[in-house]
């Protein structure tokens, strides 16, 4: 790539291939050409620098904490690595420099036992008629 291309059209290219290879990227695209735009108007060329990564996670975000960073991070990260592989000057900042992202919890998978105790409950619910229960247990077995 070259080093005279602006940060919008090297991230327009990026997008172009990930949507080739059937990625929709409708949020990262959003952030993706935030980051071009911040890189653009303060008259960055070249190389993606850890100082340009930090000022664009950290910039729109001063209040947020270190997860929020985190999240920012995540999303450009794909986009330096792409670039990295053009232009090993491309500098990609440690995963963990903006600690780690705050995880989704792991969700609950309900036993067997749990199930039937669910299924009794609803075959329980008082109803007013026969039929206003039909429902509830074609819905839940």
């Amino acid at each position: 790539m070259s080093q005279l291309q602006t940060m919008q059209a090297r991230v327009d290219a990026y997008l172009a291939d990930r949507r080739r290879l059937g990625f929709s990227l409708h949020s990262a695209a959003s952030a993706l050409r935030s980051f071009a735009h911040l890189a653009d108007v303060s008259g960055h060329l070249g190389p993606i620098t850890t100082t340009l990564v930090v000022s664009w996670v950290k910039g729109e975000a001063r209040n947020a904490a270190p997860a929020a960073w985190a999240r920012r991070f995540e999303v450009l990260r794909p986009f330096v690595e792409h670039e990295k592989r053009f232009d090993p000057a491309n500098e990609l900042p440690e995963r963990d420099m903006f600690g780690r992202r705050r995880q989704r919890r792991t969700p609950h998978i309900y036993t067997e036992q749990e199930i039937v105790a669910l299924l009794m409950a609803a075959r329980r619910l008082v109803r007013s008629t026969q039929s206003d229960r039909q429902p509830m247990r074609l819905c839940w077995g």
